[in-house]
């Protein structure tokens, strides 16, 4: 008889629990509770802020705990220039914290007319706008299925020398992994398939000599053990040009 009761008081106890549970459940996701009242954004840098709010579909005083996290960070990551998205909820605050990881822009690449900007995989992220503050050289492919893995690899190798990537407008890639270098000052730089070892001789040269602040129409570095300099052609009093 005892052990019947006692059963009966652990069924009732764990009814009485189960429906706390509900009841705490359905009250703490009735609206007007937990309201959002602050978004906290961190990782944006070139993403829109009110095109990324927008996205985010998130109404001031929504209760934060009917937000659909998951449903968000999808939108988000439809936005150009997102990579990843953390989102986390501060009940004890109201704010619902959003931590961006943009994609990295390393070149301009073309597509058609238009000029694109490319990621660190050779992905475009999104068509070039007056608005963006991108002075990256543009990059252009003429040859070969692999253009993206090639205009990688250079990047990558560029990467190693940022003094002469600070410096380039426009780089196009030729058959047999021939490039051309062409720096803001209008200097012509023509590589080889050795461009790794031809590169690290024009940073000597650079060190040395300063090849790239004077005034230097081309640099020749296909030949091996050998650079071949043309100067910039001045004008003369009677209208010939002559070597500087």
């Amino acid at each position: 008889m005892r052990t019947g009761s006692i059963r009966v008081r652990r069924a009732f106890v764990g009814l009485f629990t189960i429906g706390l549970l509900i009841w705490g459940w359905v009250a703490a996701h009735q609206p007007g509770r937990f309201p959002l009242k602050e978004i906290q954004v961190q990782g944006m840098l070139h993403t829109d802020p009110n095109r990324a709010l927008m996205m985010l579909g998130a109404p001031e005083k929504t209760n934060l705990l009917l937000l659909e996290l998951d449903s968000a960070r999808e939108r988000l990551g439809m936005l150009p220039w997102v990579k990843g998205v953390r989102m986390e909820r501060l009940l004890t605050t109201g704010a619902l914290s959003v931590t961006l990881w943009e994609r990295t822009a390393v070149c301009l690449g073309r597509d058609g007319e238009r000029l694109v900007v490319l990621d660190e995989y050779g992905k475009p992220i999104k068509r070039l706008e007056p608005q963006d503050p991108l002075p990256l050289p543009v990059v252009t492919q003429y040859a070969g299925d692999d253009a993206s893995v090639r205009t990688v690899r250079l990047m990558n190798l560029l990467g190693e020398h940022p003094w002469l990537k600070g410096r380039l407008s426009e780089v196009i890639g030729l058959s047999n992994e021939r490039w051309v270098l062409y720096t803001m000052k209008g200097t012509r730089l023509l590589f080889s398939d050795r461009i790794r070892q031809e590169m690290d001789l024009l940073r000597k040269l650079q060190m040395r000599f300063q090849l790239l602040d004077r005034r230097i129409a081309q640099v020749d570095l296909r030949i091996p053990g050998k650079v071949a300099v043309r100067p910039v052609e001045r004008s003369t009093s009677k209208g010939k040009k002559d070597p500087a």
